[in-house]
Parts: structure tokens; C-alpha cells; sequence
């Protein structure tokens, strides 16, 4: 192995600058709002049950041909349901109701075939057995889970893991009312709406979603928080794959759509969208996003579309948490058509006034690696960051931010930041040349207040020192030997998470450990 090349590392520290509004000055202090706990990320693959709980086979010569066939409303902690991989889809739907236990939790599994090929479950004119749920929620997934009409108002499934399936079909692509279920209670089949999920959370606790492959759906994974008495909460998606999903021509329905207190999201690729589809990638109105260690491929039209509560409005925007936003370790693909911007904190749409359900808070942003891809022929502007008010902070470091001209005409008009947002912290990031600090007609001004706009330009390099492998799908936008990302970042403040593990292609992470002078720049080590 060769050793890292050591350049003289440079520091471009920005003091915490003046915000719009003083009401959060204090963010920076309060060690309850500058914290986020992140869970271990570790999880098991095995189908296999607790001691003393029950497996539940289901697949050819198995105890259950079918899985309507399978109690789903009697599942107790530590039972596993384990779905075997077949050439012919299971066209058929699951109802979740049961809770598990911390250390027990109930679990839908499906045990790949010889090949390693995923059992799928297709919605496309899919069965169900029937639950006592409502029948308006039981329809909006191929997966839901959901509290029971028996269960008193206020509670809701807890510890649930689903894992190692291809969840595709609920979804109405061209409008037509073509793609159809089995109505659990007229036995009816009967149109799926546009946002119908792959995986739909109405109500649950502790959900972990992961090595699944979550396609051809309006929405890849849907869940909703409606208040405190309809509570979703702590949804951990790991190592999954999340692409192909969305409506023709409509722009509301996303790989991922979540609102719920807490969301963690590692070792996942999201994305493409699906063709002719308008909706983004990631779009989260949670409090807690924690988005580590995950690929986003374009086309979409946002990367990440982090804004204010809705559903949750009075319970999810009050909490400590939604004020503080971790996107740690990422490589952020953009594509010529779309994903103008990359990273959109704040609120839907251009609303530039500060308001409580915006996020008014800080994204922690770090060791990234941002790709913005286009020019003027198809894209006339694009920008790394979206921030909707001068409440909105960024505090970004170790990131590399890249334009790459896809050739045949100039260069898009490229900005770091929109039109909006303060910078709390601005250091050791690389920067393409061609990247202006701040778009604003008429200038290259901060609304939100004064900033050394040299900084932006003493951290730019040309493109050849960027030395990103582009050719190697394993290991794309790694740097190689020669990249001034090397050994050039900044330690990782004891306040936040360390930089330890990276995406491993196609899903899932791998241990980074940091190999020459300093941690590199970006979302990988050079090896």
C-alpha cells in the first residue's frame, strides 16, 4: 500500500458570525440542542428466533405456503417470521400490530435463495389477511404497521425489525387506477393511491428497516407522526437499497418520506427516482435526523429535503431535537437533470421568513462529498446548500464540494449557499473553482449578515487536485494518491459523533480508520 501524500494542513476558522435573530444564540452552548445520541449501528441478518418464541416458515414446502396464512395478530416478542426467496413474487400483503421487546423484538425476515436473491413481496394485486386496523391505513402500504382498533388510544407497535426483502407495487405510477390490491374488507380489488408505500408506518416505536431492496413504489418508506397521542418514533434504516420510487409527473411522493421524533439513516443508497417522477430523494420533517454514512444518486429533485414539521406541527417542531441535523459522512451525487440543490434545511418552498415550525436550527455537516453535476444547456443555476432564513445555521468542515461540467456548453452558474442562512463554523472544505460563495442578484453578498467571502475562495482548488476516482464503481469518488484531500481535515470536535466507519458500495459501511496525519477530507479514507 502506498503512503498518504502530506500537504500542510489549513485551517479557515470562521468565528460564530451574527444571525438574523439573537433568540438563538444560545443554541451554541446548550449542550441538550448540540448532541444528538446515535444508536449502535450494528444488526443481525439471522432469521432465527429468540429461545422459547416461535418461527414461522413461509415459502415452498414450508409450514405456510402463503402469508395470509400466517397470525400476524398473534406474533409475540422475540417470534420471527421468515420469508423464503422463491422464483414467483409473493403477491401479498403484511399487517403489523404486535410489539416486541427491547431485547426481543418481533421480526419479519426474508432468507435469500442460493444466489443470494431477496424474497419479494409485489403489491400488485396483492391479498391480505385480515386485521383489526383501519381499513383506510391497511391500504396505503405492502408493509403496515399500525396500532390495533383494539388498542387504547395513545399506544402503538413497538421493536420491529423487517429486513432482507424486495418490497415493490403499492404505488399508481401513470394515474390510471391500473395498479390494484385486494381490499381487506369488500375482498374487492381496488385501486392503490398515489402515495401508497412500500413500507407504511402509521404509528410505531423502535422500527429497524434494514438490507432491504424498496422499489416501484409511490413512496419507498412512508411514516407520519400525528401527535403526541399518535406517536412515530426512533426509525433506524440501515444498508438498504431505496430507488425507482414515485408518480409520474407529480413531485409529493419520495424514495423516503418521514416525519417522526428521531430518524437515523446509515449505510443506505437512496436513489435514483423513478423515471418521469418528480419527487426527491430523502425528504424528512423529523426531529433527530442523524444521515450518516449513505450514497444519493440523482436523478431527484432534492438530495435531502430536510423541512419544517406538518403532520407533527405542535409536538414534533417543540422538541430540542428537531433544532439539530447531523449529514456525517455522505457521498451526495447530483445528476445533469434535477437536484438543484443538494442540501434544503429549513422549509418547503422559498419561504425566507423565520417561523416555529421551521427548523431553526443547526446541520452539523461533515465529511461529505458533494457532487454537483450540469451546465447551462440543462440546468442554468444550482447550489450545494439551501438554507431558507438567516435562522437556519450551517456548520460545515472536512467536505468536499465538487462541479463537474457533464461538457458541450458553460458552466452552470454554481453557488455554495442560496439565497439565505447563516455559517456558524466554515473550515478545511475543498471547493470546485468555478463555485461562488453566495447567489443573490446583483451581488455576492450574506443577507444574514457580514462574512469573509475569501474564505470560500482560499479553500478552492483546481479540479485536477480534486484526484477522485470516477472510474472504479466500488469505490467511486475515493480519493486518490495524488487529491489535496488527503490528511487535510480538521479533528472532529468532542461534541460530535466521530468519523469512524464510511459507505461500502453498493449498501452498507465499513470501518474508516484514519491513515497518515490527519483525517482526510470527504466521505473516504484513501487506502
Amino acid at each position: 500500500m502506498k503512503t498518504k501524500k502530506t500537504y500542510i494542513l489549513y485551517f479557515f476558522l470562521v468565528p460564530f458570525l451574527w444571525n438574523c435573530s439573537n433568540d438563538n444564540e444560545s443554541f451554541f452552548s446548550d449542550p441538550e440542542l448540540t448532541s444528538l445520541p446515535i444508536p449502535d449501528f450494528n444488526y443481525s441478518t439471522s432469521c432465527e428466533p429468540a429461545p422459547g418464541s416461535k418461527k414461522y416458515e413461509v415459502g415452498p414446502n414450508k409450514a405456510f405456503e402463503n402469508l395470509i396464512d400466517v397470525p400476524f395478530e398473534n406474533l409475540q416478542p422475540g417470534d420471527v417470521v421468515a420469508i423464503y426467496a422463491r422464483e414467483e413474487p409473493y403477491y401479498e400483503r403484511i399487517l403489523l400490530t404486535q410489539s416486541g421487546l427491547e431485547d426481543l423484538p418481533i421480526t419479519i425476515c426474508g432468507v435469500p435463495d442460493a444466489e443470494g436473491n431477496l424474497p419479494t413481496l409485489d403489491g400488485t394485486n396483492a391479498r391480505v389477511r385480515p386485521t383489526r386496523i383501519k381499513n383506510v391505513v391497511a391500504s396505503l402500504g405492502v408493509v403496515v404497521i399500525s396500532k390495533s382498533t383494539d388498542d387504547r388510544y395513545g399506544t402503538w407497535p413497538k421493536h420491529i425489525e423487517i429486513k432482507n426483502l424486495r418490497i415493490v407495487g403499492a404505488h399508481q405510477y401513470l394515474s390510471d387506477d391500473s395498479q390494484r390490491f385486494y381490499d381487506m374488507v369488500s375482498g374487492e380489488l381496488v385501486p392503490y393511491s398515489e402515495g401508497s408505500a412500500g413500507i407504511r408506518i402509521q404509528m410505531g416505536e423502535d422500527i429497524k428497516i434494514a438490507n432491504n431492496i424498496i422499489e416501484y413504489n409511490g413512496n419507498g418508506i412512508f411514516a407520519v407522526t400525528n401527535g403526541e397521542m399518535e406517536m412515530t418514533r426512533n426509525i433506524m434504516l440501515y444498508d438498504n437499497i431505496i430507488k425507482n420510487n414515485g408518480a409520474r409527473g407529480k413531485d409529493r411522493y419520495h424514495n423516503i418520506y418521514i416525519e417522526v421524533d428521531g430518524l437515523t439513516s446509515v449505510g443506505n443508497q437512496f436513489g435514483p427516482i423513478r423515471e418521469g417522477a418528480l419527487g426527491g430523494n430523502y425528504k424528512s420533517r423529523s426531529a433527530g435526523d442523524r444521515i450518516m454514512y449513505n450514497r444519493f444518486v440523482g436523478p431527484a429533485a432534492r438530495q435531502m429535503d430536510l423541512v419544517e414539521s406538518q403532520n407533527g406541527y405542535g409536538f414534533i417542531n417543540t422538541l430540542p431535537s428537531f433544532r439539530t441535523t447531523y449529514v456525517i459522512g455522505n457521498v451526495i451525487e447530483g445528476h445533469v437533470q434535477g437536484a438543484a440543490s443538494i442540501l434544503h434545511y429549513g422549509g418547503d418552498g422559498d419561504n425566507g421568513n423565520p417561523s416555529d415550525d421551521l427548523r431553526q436550527g443547526t446541520v452539523y455537516c461533515y465529511n461529505n462529498t458533494f457532487v454537483l453535476k450540469g451546465n447551462k444547456s440543462n440546468s442554468w443555476r444550482k447550489m450545494f446548500c439551501d438554507l431558507n432564513t438567516c435562522n437556519e445555521k450551517l456548520y460545515a468542515f472536512n467536505n468536499i464540494f465538487y462541479y463537474e461540467n457533464s461538457g458541450g456548453a458553460a458552466d452552470s452558474e454554481i453557488s455554495l449557499f442560496r439565497y439565505n442562512g447563516s455559517v456558524s463554523h466554515f473550515s478545511n472544505n475543498v471547493i470546485s473553482q468555478s463555485v461562488l460563495a453566495w447567489y443573490k442578484t446583483g451581488d455576492n453578498q450574506n443577507p444574514c449578515g457580514p462574512m469573509d467571502f475569501d474564505m470560500i475562495t482560499s479553500m478552492q482548488i483546481p479540479d485536477v487536485e480534486f484526484a477522485l476516482n470516477t472510474t472504479d464503481a466500488r469505490k467511486q469518488y475515493h480519493p486518490l494518491y495524488e487529491s489535496e484531500a488527503i490528511d487535510n481535515g480538521m479533528a472532529i470536535p468532542d461534541f460530535l459523533p466521530p468519523v469512524d466507519k464510511q459507505f461500502k458500495h453498493p449498501n452498507g459501511i465499513q470501518d474508516r480508520t484514519v491513515n497518515g496525519a490527519g483525517i482526510d477530507i470527504g466521505a473516504f479514507e484513501f487506502e
